[in-house]
């Protein structure tokens, strides 16, 4: 095995444990209210690639929400989405703690952008996949 596939199986390895840990907390969060997370979930990659990086992010960002103390299904996918970037290296940056997401996404040059959007598609396949698996389907 080169030196290059055991890297991308590292990096797929991590990605795959990070979906199902996530998976796992938003289902024991959000309780019955889990099937909207396992629904957006599965609506996000078709989105995506149909709408831009930028504009599937801001719209997450703009449902996401705090209610009495409780967050709804955007915000803990805006959660994800952010400390997988602050724990993974990609595109050579990490992104920095309190840095806006979506600030730190639209100010990267045009490859690293191309490269965020194809980790963000790898993340979200791997969040449905376990979503479908953890997650009963809304009624």
């Amino acid at each position: 095995m080169s030196e290059n596939q055991i890297s991308i199986n590292k990096i797929e390895g991590g990605r795959v444990e990070f979906a199902f840990k996530k998976v796992e907390s938003a289902k024991v969060y959000l309780k019955e209210k889990a099937k909207e997370y396992r629904s957006l979930i599965e609506k996000l990659t078709t989105m995506l690639l149909t709408n831009g990086l930028g504009q599937t992010i801001a719209f997450i960002k703009a449902k996401a929400e705090i209610k009495n103390g409780n967050k709804n299904a955007y915000m803990i996918i805006l959660e994800q989405i952010d400390e997988y970037f602050k724990a993974n290296e990609i595109v050579g940056t990490i992104k920095k703690g309190n840095e806006n997401l979506v600030k730190w996404i639209i100010t990267k040059d045009t490859t690293e952008y191309k490269l965020i959007a194809q980790e963000i598609v790898s993340l979200f396949k791997w969040l449905k996949r376990f979503a479908q698996g953890l997650i009963a389907r809304e009624d």
